[in-house]
């Protein structure tokens, strides 16, 4: 959960002025190539930020709650 919410945040603090930084350029299959990981686990974390009500519950990736994305991404932070 920690390498994609982090990723998730990195991308978002890059964002182009004119981009909405609450969304996430990415698709699932090319977060799971950039991190390696299979996209059937992506869809997994996925959906459970979906559940925690991180990400919005539509077809694009769009943060809905950035405080906790960031806790997810930087769980010793404070």
């Amino acid at each position: 959960m920690r390498r994609i919410a982090k990723l998730m945040v990195q991308l978002a603090e890059l964002a182009d002025p004119d981009h909405d930084p609450r969304r996430i350029p990415l698709s699932q299959t090319r977060l799971g190539q950039v991190l390696g990981m299979s996209r059937s686990l992506v869809a997994d974390l996925v959906g459970q930020l979906r559940e925690e009500g991180v990400l919005s519950v539509d077809r694009t990736l769009t943060v809905a709650r950035f405080d906790r994305l960031r806790r997810h991404a930087y769980p010793t932070r404070v």
